[in-house]
């Protein structure tokens, strides 16, 4: 009501104004100044009676809320993608500078060190291997395991390796570049003569494969894991030029993670 009152009188004042320029009368509107003048005053009185009314002003004060609650939002996303994207830049740095064990192993003729002394020289089946760090940090060896197996063929093997308890490692941490000071001997658990054992594997009847586990941490704090598996390629006599390991088995039974 209050607005079209104020309207009103605005149109009313306007026409007066007019006529009386036309007909010599009250020069009190004359000038175009004067009449913008009033113009304004309209308008300002327009805003005032619009803004008191109760219910716009309720209105404004809850779209200022919102606004107010969105923009909050917009700067609590913001901050949050800002965050993910350090994270993500410090993730990076860890994966690029992180220690990566890989797995070396001797291919000559396997004798048991731990056994030789008790077995009068003779010899036994035993894996030799060892660990580089290829990474640009320490790798901090927690746990080692291999274990050798006569296996029908490759396709015999489970797709998810069993891994059993290995043994914890009490040595230094390897320096990126260096190798592991003291080489493994994982011993095959079987107590049959070394030639009956060798006579299987040479004559094609059985797999001669091992696999293991190298469970470790990088000076952040990750673990990690290198699984390797290798299978013995033997001819029918011994060579060393010609026996030798090569990798094979499952994609699980070879992996860095």
């Amino acid at each position: 009501m209050r607005l079209r009152k104020v309207l009103k009188r605005g149109i009313v004042g306007e026409q007066t104004a007019k006529y009386n320029v036309e007909n010599g009368g009250s020069k009190g509107f004359q000038s175009p100044y004067q009449l913008k003048m009033t113009m304004s005053t309209v308008a300002l009185l327009c805003i005032q009676g619009w803004w008191d009314d109760p219910t716009q002003a309720s209105l404004m004060s809850a779209r200022a809320t919102v606004i107010a609650a969105i923009g909050t939002l917009l700067s609590a996303i913001i901050s949050a993608l800002a965050l993910l994207a350090v994270l993500r830049q410090l993730k990076s740095a860890q994966v690029s500078e992180r220690a990566i064990l890989a797995v070396l192993w001797q291919n000559t003729i396997w004798i048991n060190p731990h056994k030789v002394p008790r077995n009068n020289g003779e010899l036994s089946h035993c894996f030799e291997w060892n660990l580089t760090n290829y990474g640009k940090t320490p790798a901090f060896i927690d746990e080692l395991f291999a274990d050798m197996i006569l296996i029908e063929s490759i396709t015999h093997l489970p797709k998810f390796p069993k891994y059993k308890r290995g043994r914890r490692f009490q040595g230094d941490p390897v320096l990126p570049g260096k190798t592991m000071e003291w080489a493994e001997f994982s011993p095959m658990k079987d107590e049959r003569p070394y030639a009956e054992i060798e006579q299987e594997y040479r004559s094609k009847k059985k797999i001669l494969f091992v696999y293991g586990i190298v469970k470790y941490r990088d000076v952040f704090g990750n673990k990690h894991e290198t699984r390797f598996g290798v299978r013995y390629n033997a001819g029918e006599r011994t060579n060393r030029d010609e026996d030798y390991f090569c990798v094979d088995g499952p994609p699980r039974y070879n992996q860095f993670k």
